[in-house]
């Protein structure tokens, strides 16, 4: 029987790079006895949350007759009676809001398999609340950012995704006990000789280098936009979808006036996540190392040097503006 990994987030933790990194070397880890499923309708396995978190975006032809339990009795028949390793990844797993995934319904659809291991990598809350709103504002879907924040810092959630990583933790073993779940922290592992690829790689425990995988490009790793140029289009442009020529522009008029790299954040909304979160990650990281005792999470930068949403002046608006519609 195999064994399973599910990789299930956080959002914006290099997941959609190592999505399509999987996906592009399917061949290649069949043959050290890993499984990464193709079972559409993306490189990524969103899919299989779809009996509990409704989709809109996949038409039900897509599924066939037996609808989405159909999807998991297809991977279950396919893929748990082989020897090797198959690894699923998909972070709407992690979601909690408006639906989430039944974990104590997921752990038994998953007991085919010999054995099941959870992996959710933490990352620290000023750069993930910030990611989320970035990769919303590509869609127009994160609405006014201050509302957003401070949604953030009360509920712990960022449309639906929880930034307050013991919300997940605490789902997850609804269904799963703790030595099944493996929590990696995301400074961590990016700083890692071989990266996140690696990392992964050496978990799943397939005797592969992260050089010998064919790699995505910088388009295939669905890298965030520069946060104040992103923030001053959609003062700029409140109504529209980011058009990249403009977007451009202006983050090259705002290196002009700021040359340190930029935040959505003025220095008091930083300092707020870091005020609320820190103890919750004490918390966590203490909860975590009950079962992995060498776990620890970066902390926020004390000091960080960033060119601040109230650094910009009357003057820097003009200025930006007029280079964003340099015919208007």
């Amino acid at each position: 029987m195999a064994r399973l990994i599910l990789h299930i987030g956080a959002h914006k933790t290099a997941t959609t790079f190592l999505q399509r990194c999987f996906f592009l070397n399917r061949n290649l880890l069949e043959q050290h006895g890993v499984y990464y499923p193709d079972i559409g309708p993306n490189p990524a396995h969103h899919i299989l949350t779809t009996p509990w978190i409704g989709n809109n975006e996949i038409p039900p032809a897509f599924y066939g007759n037996a609808g989405p339990y159909g999807v998991w009795e297809r991977l279950i028949a396919d893929y748990a009676s082989r020897d090797g390793t198959v690894f699923l990844s998909g972070e709407p797993f992690s979601r909690l809001q408006p639906q989430r995934v039944d974990m104590a319904a997921l752990a038994a659809r998953l007991s085919p398999f010999e054995d099941v291991r959870i992996i959710y990598t933490a990352r620290r809350q000023t750069e993930l609340i910030q990611a989320i709103w970035l990769q919303k504002m590509k869609a127009k879907l994160a609405g006014d950012l201050g509302e957003f924040l401070n949604h953030a810092c009360t509920r712990f959630l960022a449309t639906g995704v929880p930034v307050e990583h013991g919300l997940i933790y605490d789902h997850v073993l609804t269904g799963f006990s703790p030595r099944q779940v493996t929590i990696l922290d995301y400074e961590h592992i990016r700083h890692a000789p071989g990266g996140v690829l690696q990392t992964f790689l050496d978990l799943i425990g397939v005797g592969l280098k992260a050089e010998q995988m064919s790699r995505v490009g910088a388009r295939g790793a669905n890298i965030s936009p520069d946060p104040l140029g992103m923030y001053v289009y959609s003062r700029i442009a409140p109504n529209e979808r980011p058009d990249k020529g403009e977007l451009a522009r202006i983050v090259a008029a705002l290196k002009e006036l700021h040359s340190a790299r930029s935040t959505i954040y003025t220095r008091e909304d930083y300092a707020r996540i870091c005020r609320v979160f820190a103890p919750l990650n004490t918390r966590f990281e203490a909860r975590v190392r009950m079962h992995q005792p060498d776990f620890a999470m970066a902390p926020e930068q004390a000091e960080p040097t960033f060119t601040w949403r109230d650094d910009l002046s009357i003057s820097d608006w003009s200025r930006v503006a007029a280079a964003a519609n340099p015919g208007g």
